[in-house]
């Protein structure tokens, strides 16, 4: 009997998008935004919220730098540029910065041990205690979650994850 059940609402669910919150697949841009609910991206093991002057920020200090996950109806198998936008700061006087890296439509032979490539513009050091936002256009995203997540704020561990984010966006280009 619950293989019957199972079976009829795969059936009715046929062609639409997997449930992550909404229906993304039509949306030309996904968001997270610290303190509010995840409007399409998402991050893995996000950390407990801190407020810095009443604003709400994901605080990765000491942690090796954070990863996230793109609704797959958002943009998945094809390939198609994206600009990442990340409103963030850094927090107290200690060294902070990251790569962002990205699974790519590349060989598998060009990315990282963790299936994913380098944005192009190398080290970001986050700079200043005031939020400000830090873009990327990515060319040839080709997100499939290989391990488990598209991108990330890659710190190179946590001696140089002194730094919180407060929003994330993806666009499409």
């Amino acid at each position: 009997l619950q293989a019957t059940q199972w079976l009829d609402e795969a059936a009715i669910s046929q062609g639409r998008p997997f449930p992550w919150g909404g229906d993304n697949s039509a949306a030309t841009s996904v968001t997270l935004e610290a303190g509010k609910a995840p409007q399409g991206l998402f991050l893995a093991n996000p950390p407990a919220l801190t407020t810095v002057n009443g604003t709400p920020e994901f605080n990765f200090q000491g942690r090796g730098g954070p990863v996230f996950a793109v609704d797959p109806a958002f943009l998945s198998y094809s390939s198609a540029p994206v600009t990442v936008k990340i409103i963030l700061r850094k927090l107290g006087t200690a060294s902070a910065g990251f790569n962002l890296k990205y699974e790519a439509d590349v060989p598998i032979s060009a990315a990282d041990g963790n299936g994913l490539v380098s944005s192009g513009t190398g080290w970001h050091n986050v700079a200043g205690t005031s939020l400000y936002e830090q873009t990327w256009v990515l060319p040839n995203p080709r997100f499939v979650a290989m391990y488990g997540y598209h991108f990330s704020l890659d710190s190179d561990g946590p001696a140089y994850s002194n730094f919180s984010v407060h929003k994330v966006t993806v666009s499409r280009n």
